[in-house]
C-alpha cells in the first residue's frame, strides 16, 4: 500500500507506475510514512521555495555508515542506477499553480515533445513601430480567377507547407526576384487579426532577425500579404532534423552538433535573447555540414537587447514539457533567463549520450510536473560527461554552469580529458587480470597505465584512486610471495588506506631480518667449526700421506735397484753373445780374405793368359792384314797391265 505524504491518498495495486499522486504529484510512500533505503526521499531544506536545495535522506543508510548500504537494499532493477540530481517537493499549492499555468498541457495530451505555448493573459497595450511592406504572396495551388494580377507579378510563390507551429505555419516558396528556393513562415489564419499574436509574430521575426549568426537561420524579409497577414522569409534550410538522427549518430558526432548549437545560444545570450525551446527537433542539419537553430518563437528578449522597442515580450510559460527547465514549468516567468538555456543544452546532452528526453510522464501535464520537480530519467550511463550534463541540468539555476561558454569549455575539457579515461579504462582491464592472476607483470601495466592516465590529466579521479587501489593489490600480491622490500616500495606513507598493509609489512620484514640475524650468527659459528675440524683432518691427512710416500719412495727406491741390477746382468750377457759374435765374423772374413786372395790370383793368370791369346790373334790379324793389302796392289797391278796391253 502506498500513500502520499500531500494528501493522504492511498493505493494499493492501482498506484500510478509513475511512482507519483495524480492528484497533487508527489511521490508515493509505503504506509506508516517510514523511509528505507528502498523508498528514498528528496526532503527540502527549510526556508527554501519549492524546497530549495535538496538533501536526500535515508536513515537506514546513515546508521550504517556503509556506502553500499542503499544499493544492496535497493530492488534489483534500481541497482544499475544511481541518483544524481536532488529533485524538488512539490505542495499541493505548486502543483495547482503549475497546472493553472501550463492549463494548454492536457491530461489527454500524450505528445511530450511538442512544444506548448501559451496566450499572454493580457497584452501590453504597446504596438510596434516596425514599417512592414506589403508583399504579392500567392500558392501555386491556387486558382482562384479573382486574383490574376497577384498570379503575374507574385514576389513569393508558396509551393508546400514543411512545418506548423502554433502561431504559424512555414512554407517552401520561390522568391521571385532572385529565383530562389525560400521558406516562409506565414502568420496562422486565425491569429492573423489578433493585434497580440500579430505583435507577438512581429517580436519573432525582429528577434530571429537580428542574430546574423552561422548558427541561427537568416532571416531575409519582412511583409505582409495582399491579406495583411504578416509572413517573414529566412533560409531554405535543406537537411534533416537532428531529433531524426540523433540515435544514429556517434556521440563524438553528436557532441559536434551540440557545440554548434552552443554557439548560436551563446551569441543570443550576448545579445540579449533566450531560446527557451533548445531540442533536437528545433536543430536542422544541412546537407554540407550546416547546423541551424530553428524556431525562435518562443525566444524571450532581455533588456539588453538592442531592439527591445520593436518586441512585445512574452509574459506566458512555455516550452516542450520533456526537456523543460524546472523554473520553466514553476515559474515565476522572471526567473527564466540564460541559465534556463544552458539547462536545455545539458537536456541535449543528455540525450546525446543516453537517446533519452531528461523528462518523462505518462501525459504531457505529468512531464511539466517531472520538469518542475527536476525528475531526470534513470539511466545506466555514467562519466564525466553525464556529470557535465547533470550539472547544467542541476535544480537551482545557480548551480549550473555560469554561462554558455563555460559549458562548452567543459565539454572541450572532457574531450582533452577522454584519452586519459581511455588509459584509466585499459588500466581498469588490466587491474582486473591482475587481480585474476596475481601475475606482477600486469600489476605493473595496469599501475603504469593509471600514472600515465593521471599524467594526463591531473583532475582523472579514476586513474588516481587507480593507482592506490592498483599499489595496494600489488604489495598484498608481493607480501603472499615474500618480497615484502618490492610491496613496501609501491605502498604511499601518506595514505591512509596503505597504513595496515605497510605495518604487516615492515613487521614481517623485521622478523625475516631477525631469523637471517639468527641463520648468519649460526652459520658462522658452524662455519668456523667446520673450519677447525677441517684443519685438524687435513693434517693428519698430510702427516699419514706423507708417511705413505716416504714408504713408497723407499719400495720404488728397491724396485728400481733391482731392476737396474736385471739390466746390467742383462747388458753383460748380450756383451758376451756380441764378443762372441765378433770373433766368428773375424774368422768368416780371414776366411773370405784367403778366398778373394785365391781368386784374385786365379784371375790375374787368367788376365795373363787372355793377354797372351790377344796379342797371338793381333799378331795373326796384321798378318791377314799384310796379305790383303798384298793381294790387293797385285790385282791392281793386274788391272793396270790389263789396261796397257788393251791400248
Amino acid at each position: 500500500m502506498l500513500t502520499c505524504p500531500a494528501c493522504k491518498s492511498s493505493y494499493g495495486d492501482s498506484a500510478p507506475a509513475s511512482g507519483h499522486c495524480p492528484q497533487c504529484g508527489q511521490p508515493l510512500q509505503p504506509s506508516g510514512g517510514a523511509l528505507t533505503a528502498a523508498t528514498l526521499e528528496f526532503l527540502p531544506v527549510p526556508g527554501t521555495p519549492f524546497g530549495g536545495k535538496l538533501k536526500k535522506v535515508d536513515s537506514e543508510a546513515e546508521e550504517s555508515k556503509d556506502p553500499s548500504a542503499v544499493t544492496q537494499a535497493l530492488p534489483s532493477s534500481e541497482k544499475q542506477h544511481s541518483v544524481r540530481i536532488a529533485s524538488r517537493k512539490l505542495s499541493m499549492n505548486d502543483v495547482a499553480m503549475i497546472t493553472d499555468a501550463w492549463g494548454g498541457a492536457r491530461e489527454a495530451d500524450s505528445n511530450l515533445r511538442a512544444t506548448h505555448k501559451f496566450d499572454s493573459k493580457a497584452s501590453n497595450g504597446r504596438g510596434s513601430s516596425l514599417v512592414v511592406n506589403p508583399r504579392g504572396v500567392r500558392s501555386v495551388h491556387d486558382t482562384s480567377p479573382d486574383k490574376p494580377a497577384l498570379a503575374a507579378g507574385a514576389d513569393y510563390e508558396l509551393l508546400e507547407v514543411i512545418g506548423t507551429g502554433g502561431m504559424g505555419v512555414v512554407y517552401s516558396a520561390r522568391q521571385a526576384s532572385v529565383d530562389r528556393l525560400v521558406a516562409v513562415k506565414m502568420i496562422r489564419q486565425n491569429a492573423a487579426t489578433d493585434a497580440n499574436q500579430r505583435e507577438k509574430f512581429l517580436s519573432e521575426a525582429v528577434v530571429t532577425g537580428d542574430l546574423d549568426h552561422p548558427n541561427i537561420v537568416p532571416i531575409y524579409e519582412l511583409g505582409t500579404n495582399e491579406d495583411d497577414a504578416l509572413f517573414y522569409s529566412m533560409k531554405r534550410v535543406q537537411g534533416t532534423p537532428w531529433s531524426k538522427v540523433i540515435g544514429q549518430k556517434s556521440l563524438s558526432e553528436n557532441l559536434e552538433i551540440l557545440m554548434k548549437v552552443s554557439d548560436a545560444v551563446a551569441f543570443a545570450h550576448a545579445n540579449g535573447v533566450i531560446h527557451r525551446d533548445l531540442k533536437p527537433e528545433n536543430v536542422m542539419l544541412g546537407d554540407f555540414g550546416e547546423v541551424l537553430v530553428m524556431d525562435w518563437g518562443l525566444a524571450l528578449a532581455t533588456a539588453s537587447f538592442r531592439h527591445g522597442d520593436f518586441v512585445t515580450g512574452p509574459d506566458s510559460m512555455g516550452g516542450t514539457p520533456a526537456y523543460l527547465a524546472p523554473e520553466m514549468a514553476t515559474g515565476p516567468f522572471e526567473l527564466i533567463g540564460t541559465a534556463s538555456d544552458i539547462y536545455l543544452l545539458g537536456a541535449l546532452l543528455f540525450e546525446a549520450i543516453t537517446g533519452l528526453a531528461p523528462h518523462h510522464g505518462t501525459t504531457a501535464q505529468e512531464c511539466v510536473l517531472a520538469a518542475a520537480r527536476n525528475e531526470i530519467q534513470r539511466t545506466d550511463h555514467s562519466g564525466e560527461l553525464m556529470d557535465l550534463a547533470y550539472h547544467a541540468m542541476a535544480t537551482e539555476p545557480a548551480d549550473r554552469f555560469g554561462s554558455v561558454r563555460d559549458f562548452q569549455s567543459a565539454i572541450r575539457d572532457y574531450h582533452s580529458h577522454c584519452e586519459s579515461i581511455l588509459l584509466a579504462t585499459r588500466a581498469d582491464q588490466e587491474f582486473a587480470q591482475a587481480t585474476g592472476t596475481a601475475d606482477y607483470q600486469s600489476f605493473a601495466q595496469a599501475l603504469f597505465g593509471f600514472q600515465e592516465a593521471l599524467a594526463l590529466w591531473d583532475g582523472n579521479e579514476r586513474a588516481r584512486a587507480g593507482i592506490s587501489e592498483v599499489r595496494l593489490a600489488y604489495a598484498l600480491r608481493a607480501k603472499d610471495k615474500g618480497d615484502y622490500e618490492l610491496g613496501l616500495s609501491l605502498l604511499d606513507a601518506d595514505n591512509p588506506a596503505h597504513s595496515r598493509l605497510r605495518a604487516d609489512l615492515g613487521a614481517a620484514q623485521r622478523e625475516r631480518e631477525a631469523r637471517q640475524k639468527w641463520l648468519s650468527r649460526f652459520k658462522r659459528i658452524a662455519a668456523a667449526m667446520v673450519v677447525i675440524v677441517f684443519g685438524v683432518i687435513t693434517v693428519s691427512l698430510v702427516l699419514i700421506a706423507d708417511a705413505k710416500n716416504q714408504e713408497t719412495a723407499a719400495k720404488d727406491q728397491a724396485i728400481q735397484g733391482k731392476i737396474a741390477a736385471e739390466k746390467a746382468e742383462q747388458a753383460a750377457q748380450a756383451a758376451k753373445k756380441e764378443e762372441q759374435k765378433q770373433k766368428e765374423i773375424a774368422i768368416l772374413a780371414r776366411k773370405k780374405a784367403t778366398e778373394e786372395e785365391l781368386a784374385a790370383r786365379a784371375a790375374q793368370k787368367q788376365a795373363l793368359s787372355a793377354q797372351e791369346e790377344e796379342r797371338k790373334q793381333k799378331d795373326i790379324a796384321i798378318e791377314a792384314e799384310m796379305r790383303a793389302k798384298a793381294a790387293k796392289r797385285g790385282e791392281e797391278y793386274a788391272a793396270y797391265v790389263a789396261r796397257i796391253g788393251m791400248t
